[in-house]
């Protein structure tokens, strides 16, 4: 009867303990060497209605280990990123779409080699892993990890563009 009460408290204290864990553990900063290409922020419209409104950042990776993680920091907030390698050319296979500047190719993540570009996307998935004195401190920063999680390499945003209407 007793075990109803003390299991919860302590799944409470655990959950709170790793929570705190994460905001605050020590994370290495380290400028990253990929390459930004561009920054833009891009509507996609179906039949002339708002479907979505996305901010992209095109990088060029540099690094021999391939990328594991993203995460987009500005105004005391970080959240979570996806990615995928892109090229500028339209595919033999598609016929080019108004507005689409890069076409993603699908392969896996371990493939990712120094030399691809990379089509970096915001998701709203608030992100734990970067400190909160971290977040509070940087401004427009793409933070980035490969195999060491004690380190995050950090790639400085200047400018976010206006990118052409994705018309589907």
């Amino acid at each position: 009867m007793c075990y109803k009460r003390i299991f919860p408290a302590l799944a409470a204290v655990l959950l709170f303990t790793t929570h705190s864990y994460a905001q605050h553990a020590d994370v290495t900063l380290q400028p990253g060497d990929a390459q930004l290409v561009e920054a833009y922020r891009q509507r996609t419209l179906q039949k002339k209605e708002l479907v979505a409104a996305d901010t992209h950042f095109i990088i060029v990776w540099q690094s021999q280990d391939y990328p594991r993680s993203f995460v987009w920091v500005t105004g005391g907030r970080a959240v979570n990123c996806e990615f995928t390698k892109v090229h500028k050319e339209v595919p033999a296979n598609k016929k080019p779409q108004q507005g689409l500047k890069y076409y993603p190719e699908k392969i896996p993540v371990n493939k990712i080699a120094k030399g691809d570009t990379l089509a970096i996307s915001i998701l709203n998935a608030i992100n734990n892993t970067v400190p909160i004195r971290e977040q509070q401190r940087l401004r427009n920063t793409l933070l980035y990890t490969t195999d060491s999680k004690a380190i995050m390499y950090t790639i400085q945003v200047e400018t976010i563009g206006q990118a052409e209407d994705v018309v589907r």
